[in-house]
């Protein structure tokens, strides 16, 4: 019998992943790709030829992945390997594949694990290929029709960037990138989760919707105010805040729009559907398309909305080095409040709003105070406060706050407190955590009691 685990039921974003890693001078990239995939949280079980194992030794893979690496059938106990792995496994990598070991795939030989582990599957869980190979090895016709065939019955060929190869040659044959494995698992992984929670009934304001993962608009990064044809004024957000939340997200199954400034960072976002903007009137224009293309569950406002447009003083052309020049700065409109109504005025649902509220040498009690004009006339559902002093790196305290109870006026009283943290990671979690219990969890009409 084999020492694989169970099968077992994937719970969110993490797989069993069957890592299958032939002789190829570049196979020392698939420890890289080891360490990758278990820090996003998966499980790798690596199924490597005699030949791998005189380029990076058996050690190296158990000690990355605490688990025995499988070689062969013919070991005691393990005679059903090939069937034990296609039942665990979620997906099939083959990384390094070998102009040899393509073509044996292709032939349909199950003379080892690797083989009979290929017939054993039978496409049931998903086979991607990375091959790795001299250029004319690549190039041959074997090769190629074997490629060709793999395809045609299901594979996933993942091919690397033409250059310069170990040999010394020039040309196709390159081992694609562990990073691009990555984030091409990710992406599945995301998918796969999305599919799972489109079967589910989703109470609160997903209104009972079936057929499809909850949806979350998010918002984040900079924005742009142009002085000249060359130069503009930008505020310093990066847009990580948004990026964090997006991935907490997709990694729970939503189906996540980003609206996202062409500066801020996209990092972890696979899966999510990118939207750039650059000036206010960009963001604004296609915030107020997506609400009313869409039905949103939950917008998450993290942007850094400029709070002035230039009424004055600006030139469509170059502003001449030397010249005095003035500026007058008028206040644009703010747009979280905005947002709800925005939904409702075009026929769409009232999506549950998260909006963010940064100051300076603030407090909490102070960031309380200034977060509660947001909850007048229930525009804003959570607000998100933090201070410039707290946000460093992975440092980012911050606290969640709600709309005061309801027999108490905005004005008389403190927002509550209804989470707290110190790390980016730890911000993404709660925003997660609030938007399931309030869109998934909540009836209508029993959200501001729980809050």
């Amino acid at each position: 019998m084999s020492t694989l685990a169970p099968e077992r039921p994937v719970r969110g974003t993490a797989l069993n992943i069957a890592l299958i890693v032939s002789g190829s001078i570049s196979c020392y990239k698939a420890c890289e790709l080891i360490s990758m995939l278990l820090k996003d949280g998966h499980q790798v079980q690596v199924v490597a030829t005699k030949a791998a194992l005189r380029f990076v030794g058996t050690a190296s893979f158990e000690g990355l992945t605490d688990r025995k690496v499988y070689t062969s059938m013919w070991a005691p106990r393990e005679s059903k390997t090939h069937i034990s792995l296609r039942r665990w496994a979620d997906l099939f990598v083959f990384y390094p594949a070998t102009a040899n070991r393509i073509n044996q795939l292709a032939a349909g030989m199950a003379e080892d694990l690797i083989g009979a582990s290929f017939l054993a599957n039978n496409f049931e869980k998903p086979f991607w290929i990375a091959p790795a190979a001299n250029t004319n090895m690549m190039l041959h016709p074997a090769t190629q029709q074997g490629l060709k065939i793999l395809e045609g019955w299901g594979c996933s060929i993942v091919y690397g960037e033409s250059g310069r190869l170990a040999c010394g040659d020039v040309g196709i044959g390159r081992l694609a990138e562990p990073a691009v494995l990555r984030s091409m698992i990710r992406e599945y992984a995301r998918t796969l989760a999305q599919t799972r929670r489109s079967g589910l009934l989703h109470g609160g304001r997903g209104e009972g919707v079936s057929g499809r993962p909850p949806r979350a608009l998010v918002s984040g990064g900079a924005m742009t105010l142009p002085v000249d044809a060359v130069r503009s004024i930008v505020n310093t957000s990066s847009g990580r805040t948004a990026a964090a939340t997006v991935a907490a997200l997709l990694d729970a199954g939503w189906s996540v729009t980003y609206l996202a400034h062409q500066s801020a960072s996209v990092q972890d976002c696979e899966g999510a559907r990118i939207l750039r903007y650059s000036t206010f009137a960009d963001f604004e224009a296609i915030l107020r398309q997506q609400l009313a293309a869409d039905d949103f569950d939950l917008v998450v406002h993290a942007a850094a909305v400029s709070d002035y447009y230039l009424a004055a003083g600006g030139t469509a052309a170059k502003q001449e080095t030397g010249d005095s020049f003035s500026l007058q700065l008028a206040p644009n409109p703010k747009l979280l409040p905005q947002v709800k109504e925005m939904a409702a005025g075009s026929g769409r649902k009232e999506p549950f709003v998260i909006g963010f509220k940064l100051t300076v040498h603030q407090n909490e009690q102070e960031g309380r105070a200034r977060a509660l004009s947001y909850f007048r006339d229930g525009r804003v559902d959570l607000v998100i406060w933090n201070d410039l002093d707290g946000v460093s790196g992975e440092q980012h305290a911050f606290s969640i706050l709600a709309p005061p109870p309801a027999e108490q006026s905005v004005s008389a009283a403190q927002a509550p407190v209804v989470g707290r943290g110190t790390t980016l990671a730890e911000l993404s979690a709660e925003v997660l955590r609030l938007a399931e219990f309030a869109i998934v969890t909540v009836p209508p009409g029993q959200q501001a009691s729980a809050r």
